[in-house]
Formats: structure tokens, sequence, C-alpha cells
């Protein structure tokens, strides 16, 4: 099942429309990934920004489902989720075209996302095709990140 994409003119563009509310408009803070693995290790340091009150912006690619995990990890829900996936599994499997193809889209969106916010800086770790998108993008549109 997909969703559409605030990065492209969704149903939910309007979190796009503004600046972010305030705890992320103070902080600059990007946590991006895409699968259940990056989540499970990027919680802690969440958990650890809203028990401090520090906000931030939570980007989630859609590469691996997610939903079942939020609540027994204690994580809000993504702001923004660029592709909504069931499953808990890899999207791709031996399909190396579509997994490029995924990537550069992804690439492409996550840029648009980061052009609108100016982060000051993108949190995100792994080896997935998620990471390298966002690494990538994080490079080519966020001046300060």
């Amino acid at each position: 099942m997909k969703k559409s994409s605030p990065a492209t003119g969704g149903k939910n563009a309007s979190i796009l429309q503004n600046k972010p509310a305030s705890p992320y408009a103070s902080t600059g803070i990007v946590i991006a990934l895409g699968t259940r693995a990056e989540l499970i290790k990027m919680a802690p340091v969440m958990r650890a920004l809203t028990s401090r009150k520090v906000g931030y912006f939570f980007l989630h690619t859609g590469q691996h489902g997610i939903n079942d995990l939020l609540a027994p990890l204690g994580v809000k829900k993504p702001d923004i989720v660029l592709e909504w996936s069931e499953s808990k599994r890899g999207r791709f499997g031996s399909a190396t075209f579509a997994a490029l193809l995924w990537n550069a889209k992804s690439t492409r969106r996550i840029g648009g996302i980061l052009r609108k916010l100016q982060p000051k800086i993108v949190v995100c770790h792994g080896d997935t095709m998620s990471t390298a998108a966002i690494a990538a993008a994080s490079k080519l549109y966020s001046p300060s990140a």
C-alpha cells in the first residue's frame, strides 16, 4: 500500500509548507532512517532527545515497515514517510535495477525535504539503500548538514 508523499505534493504536503513547528526549529536535527534495524539502533537516541525535550524531525524512507515497532520502542511516529511499506523484510530481494531506481528517486525526494527544512544536522547510520540515499541527499541538498 502506497501513500502519497509530502515531498511530491501528497495529501500531507502541508507538513513542509511552513517551517517545522518549534522543537525542531530550534535544534535543526533530522533523524532519517529506512529499516527496522536502523530504527532499533536509533531508538535510544530518539528517546534521549525526547526526554531532554530536544525536538527533531523524523524522516522514514519506508524501506521496511516499522509501525509495529514504534510504540514498543517508545518513539514518535515519523513526521514524514516517503513510501509506506508493510513489509518487515527488504523491498527489493534480488531486483538490483528496482533497488537502484528506488535509491535514485529516494535521494531526490529526501533532497527536496532537506532543502525545505535546512537542517543543521542529519543523523543516519547503517549500510542500507536508505542510508545511501540519505547520505547522498544530505551532501547534495543540505548546505549545513
